[in-house]
């Protein structure tokens, strides 16, 4: 089973019940897990040894296409000046959803003169965000 991109869709509050900021051209979701390293001289053959349940989890969230509307261009905007931790959805198409606390890192714009303006917003993770799998 494949999706199509344009079933990705990042959105203000909630992906059940938020504001679409907009179906993404692209979007990527990064998932890191930073591990600890407790390797000592006393491991066998001095193979890694990693502390299991330590570190540090975190999620960022690239987007990258055409906003809804003004408001949201300007949603996004202070949501950046602010630097607060807001509440954002990533709707998966048909494979699940995650929801979480983000805040805004990066905002970019471009655009060709007779073409649409184009945007790519950069949240990460404040907070665990949750994954709520489609049933």
């Amino acid at each position: 089973m494949s999706l199509k991109g344009s079933s990705l869709v990042l959105k203000k509050g909630t992906s059940a019940g938020g504001t679409t900021i907009a179906a993404a051209r692209t979007i990527s979701l990064n998932l890191n897990g930073e591990t600890v390293d407790v390797t000592s001289a006393d491991d066998v053959n001095r193979w890694r040894q990693l502390l299991p349940g330590a570190g540090t989890k975190s999620m960022s969230v690239s987007f990258s296409g055409v906003l809804k509307d003004v408001a949201t261009h300007n949603q996004l905007i202070l949501d950046w000046n602010a630097q607060t931790a807001d509440a954002y959805g990533v709707v998966i198409g048909t494979l699940g959803t995650w929801d979480g606390n983000f805040i805004v890192t990066n905002v970019e714009q471009s655009g060709e003169y007779n073409g649409e303006l184009q945007f790519t917003v950069s949240l990460e993770s404040a907070s665990e965000p949750t994954y709520a799998a489609v049933a």
